[in-house]
């Protein structure tokens, strides 16, 4: 009998992929409150004078061009301001005031003091624009004046009630100076242009108001016309090779009307050297001083380590924050990818059933060398997939001169059956010919959505006589561009337009990129006055449907308009409603809908049931009453109830609800990027207020989100605590859990830090962060989103054998054979650990060998010699002999 060995020598045993079993278990359910937050900022937009009020709006929406005034603070309702409001266009400046009465004897005079130069002093250079009404809120005349101060040297400050008088008239052209007021009613409108006023459009002024009737003055607080404003053009993706330096130019605008001085800073999620200077200078550029108007070209320049790993990727966030009274930031991010091979940028789109998308993509070299490149892409749902360069297929390798790049296109079909919400990622490889350790990926998503969608449908309370407004963002899916007419239409016939995102602007008309470009538009919807709170025992609801239409079809959502006796407001303008405030915010409520002239409480009970406040206010001549409530920053938060009566009688409630002020200032994430490379998860917790929260959690969720709606939902999968793969409703429902978190009122920047493994990741592409803050009570601090990259992290490990049959042919017992051409080639992305193995009896065939184990290093690539030695016992016959060797790595 001849033994020989079996015919397998050097097969590669490599431990399979890790099971992705799934434990049924209870899922997070959190009801997260999302306010309706007023606009701080200036709005300017063009007001008709004409007695209508229904333009005003957006102005109302805003903390900025309002001042609300209470009721009952002068000796006569005909002068007691309760809404102040202005806002300007390139033209004129607009003015707005509503008083608490309009009947019952002479009608008053509105003074509007006008601080010209904005220096917060009224002067002789400075300006009073009179109104004077007569009956029935009906103009009478109209007047502009020089201001005549009391102090003549340093002028009367405008915080204050002006103290001085009309000096000489101002001579103006026919058509400068406009006012009506609504007949019979409460509200007044009025205009001046900027050349009456001797200054420049978009000038940063004061105005302060008053109302006098006889002995009877009532001021509101003055409104400023500052617009303080930044704007950093956005940010790009660099490919670089570890130790360049990656230069990202950006330009910084003033797009305000005061001077600004800003802070500069970038900052590198990894912690990297960056800067930002003067585009083509050396020097750090820390401060910039920019005035109304001026653009100045700055770049951002990031130092890579030179030990970088191939495939790591920052993201390097540049800022300008205005370090004056007046708040205004801007930030923009750029991404910076590592390797000697690169396939950029990553790109996101949405596509609809049937569609054929196109991603650009570009494959880059960092190498001095010309290279050959091997391109695929691979469709995680396995849909049809081709590449292309220069409007060619790539059939074959692409060549890239030193430092070179070329341009791709990945295009990809989506299934005409294909699920909506479904995300598809592929994943497009690029591979040195000959050199499989050099290779880079991109990753392409697209998410299917409908063909044209319009989004979300809102609901609203409103009283009548006044309007709301919903926003809504417009999505086309398409492969084509597409321009939609847009239309908007009541139920109940009520006025309802449509604008651009401003809320000012008339939009009939949008167009529209492919692949999920968007744009957002705002629908008002007015009431008009006299719609009663009730029709038939049951409220009187109005459906508002805006719709975008072209050749291609149509899509639409449709608002619900709710007339309310009661509403609160965040702002006291009283535009849009809102329903959730922090502790110390000002809450207002309007009773609408009243009988004029009736005496109406506003009672304000907090979660315990405690009264906190009432108030005793007449209703106008349009039936609408109003009242204010300050938040304590030591109140109970919870759901507090302001209640409208007559007397004893209850006409209505209404419920809002108070958290704490207090935030997640930040939430991010790094890492994850690379093979066993950790998520690691940063969280700043700012409690500004008064009220200390002990023991607090925050509860985070990092998923990756299938269908695309932005929630965690059934068909979407998480990752768990231990880096395990779960599908939503299995497991704890969260990534990871942090209880016992004390933060002390007045505390900014307490970090809450951990980390996930990325190993078990499924997905290479975007994955979504979510941190939920919540109070020991069970309230809902806080929510914050974000997103991150990051790639399945299993360790990488291949293995190659040169020969791959170890023939010793026919040998002679007692003769010593040996084979040193046995090369094991390794790539590893871990330390590993190296065996080989000789089956069958090694002592009777004499088998020997150099290559027993090797702990090594992570490596792109190496090489190892095992030396095969054979030496049969004379007790064997000659004959063939082949060896058999089993090589084996691991991660150690």
């Amino acid at each position: 009998m001849r033994p020989t060995t079996r015919r397998d020598a050097g097969r590669l045993m490599v431990p399979g992929p890790r099971s992705w079993t799934q434990v049924l278990s209870l899922a997070l359910a959190l009801a997260l409150l999302v306010p309706i937050t007023p606009s701080t900022a200036l709005v300017r937009t063009p007001i008709t004078v004409d007695g209508a009020f229904a333009d005003w709006s957006p102005v109302f929406d805003s903390a900025a061009n309002c001042r609300y005034d209470p009721a009952g603070d002068t000796g006569g309702s005909n002068s007691d301001l309760t809404v102040t409001a202005a806002t300007y266009d390139d033209s004129r400046v607009y003015l707005y005031v509503r008083r608490a009465a309009s009947g019952g004897g002479a009608a008053p005079v509105y003074r509007i003091y006008i601080d010209s130069d904005g220096d917060g002093f009224l002067g002789a250079a400075d300006h009073v624009l009179v109104f004077e009404l007569k009956g029935g809120n009906a103009l009478k005349s109209i007047g502009l004046y020089q201001y005549s101060p009391s102090d003549g040297v340093n002028g009367d400050p405008i915080a204050s009630p002006p103290p001085g008088g009309l000096g000489s008239a101002v001579a103006v052209n026919g058509g400068a100076l406009e006012g009506v007021g609504e007949t019979d009613g409460s509200q007044f409108e009025g205009s001046v242009t900027w050349a009456a006023l001797g200054i420049a459009p978009d000038t940063p002024v004061n105005l302060r108001f008053a109302a006098i009737q006889g002995n009877d003055w009532d001021h509101a607080e003055p409104i400023s016309f500052v617009r303080a404003g930044v704007h950093l053009s956005p940010g790009t993706t660099l490919g670089m090779a570890a130790g360049m330096d990656a230069f990202y130019p950006h330009t910084v605008t003033n797009t305000g009307n005061i001077p600004l001085s800003l802070a500069l800073t970038a900052e590198s999620s990894r912690g990297w050297s960056a800067m930002v200077r003067l585009a083509g200078d050396t020097t750090p550029l820390t401060t910039l001083e920019l005035q109304p108007g001026d653009s100045i070209d700055v770049e951002a320049v990031l130092a890579i380590p030179g030990d970088t790993p191939n495939g790591t990727r920052d993201t390097l966030t540049v800022s300008a924050e205005n370090q004056g009274a007046t708040p205004a930031s801007a930030s923009a991010t750029d991404e910076a990818v590592v390797g000697p091979l690169l396939v950029i940028p990553d790109r996101k789109v949405s596509g609809a059933p049937g569609t054929t998308v196109t991603f650009a993509n570009t494959v880059q070299s960092n190498v001095d060398t010309t290279i050959t490149v091997e391109l695929s892409a691979v469709s995680d749902h396995g849909w049809p997939i081709s590449l292309r360069s220069g409007g060619a297929e790539v059939t074959g390798p692409l060549t890239l001169e030193p430092r070179a790049s070329m341009d791709i296109e990945v295009v990809l079909e989506v299934p005409a059956g294909a699920q909506l919400g479904i995300t598809d990622v592929t994943r497009v490889e690029a591979m040195v010919t000959g050199q499989p350790e050099v290779r880079a990926n991109a990753y392409d998503t697209v998410t299917v959505r409908p063909a044209l969608e319009v989004a979300p449908p809102m609901s609203l309370p409103a009283g009548p006589g006044t309007s709301v407004l919903y926003r809504h963002t417009i999505t086309n899916s398409t492969a084509e561009e597409r321009t939609l007419a847009l239309t908007a239409s009541s139920s109940l016939g009520w006025p309802a337009q449509v604008f651009a995102g401003d809320a000012a602007t008339p939009l009939s008309e949008v167009t529209l990129a492919p692949y999920g470009g968007s744009t957002d538009v705002v629908v008002r919807v007015t009431v008009p006055a006299g719609t009663p709170p009730l029709t038939g025992g049951t409220a009187t609801t109005d459906l508002a449907t805006l719709t975008a239409q072209d050749a291609l079809g149509s899509a639409s959502v449709a608002d619900t308009t709710i007339v309310s006796r009661l509403a609160t407001f965040g702002v006291g303008g009283f535009g849009t409603a809102q329903d959730t405030f922090t502790l110390g915010d000002l809450v207002y409520a309007r009773g609408m809908g009243l009988p004029t002239g009736q005496t109406v409480t506003f009672r304000w009970t907090d979660p315990s049931g405690a009264v906190m406040a009432t108030e005793d206010v007449r209703s106008d001549g349009t039936g609408i009453a109003q009242s204010r409530h300050d938040l304590s920053p030591t109140d109970l938060p919870g759901t507090w109830t302001v209640t409208l009566l007559n007397g004893t009688t209850e006409l209505a409630t209404h419920d809002f609800y108070v958290g704490y002020r207090a935030r997640i200032g930040s939430l991010s994430a790094t890492g994850g990027e690379v093979t066993q490379s950790p998520v690691n998860v940063a969280c700043a917790l700012d409690n500004t207020g008064a009220v200390d929260l002990p023991d607090t959690t925050v509860t985070y969720l990092l998923w990756w989100d299938a269908d695309g709606d932005g929630a965690a939902s059934p068909g979407d999968s998480y990752v768990g605590g231990d880096g395990t793969w779960l599908a939503v409703g299995e497991g704890d429902g969260y990534t990871h859990q942090t209880a016992g978190l004390s933060v002390p009122g007045g505390t900014t920047g307490a970090t809450d830090t951990w980390s996930v493994s990325n190993e078990d990741l499924r997905f290479a592409g975007t994955y979504r962060l979510r941190a939920v803050w919540e109070a020991a009570d069970g309230t809902i601090v806080d929510t914050r989103e974000t997103t991150h990259f990051a790639t399945p992290g299993k360790p990488e490990l291949s293995m190659s054998v040169s020969t791959p049959l170890v023939d010793f042919g026919t040998i002679e017992p007692g003769v010593q054979y040996t084979r040193s051409d046995v090369t094991v080639n390794v790539s590893a992305s871990v330390p590993f650990h190296l065996s080989g193995t000789a089956a069958g009896d090694t002592d009777q065939l004499g088998l020997t060998r150099s290559l027993d184990n090797v702990l090594g290093e992570a490596m792109d690539s190496g090489s190892f010699t095992d030396t095969i030695g054979i030496l049969v016992s004379w007790m064997v016959d000659p004959g063939y002999y082949e060896a058999t060797v089993t090589y084996t790595i691991v991660p150690r």
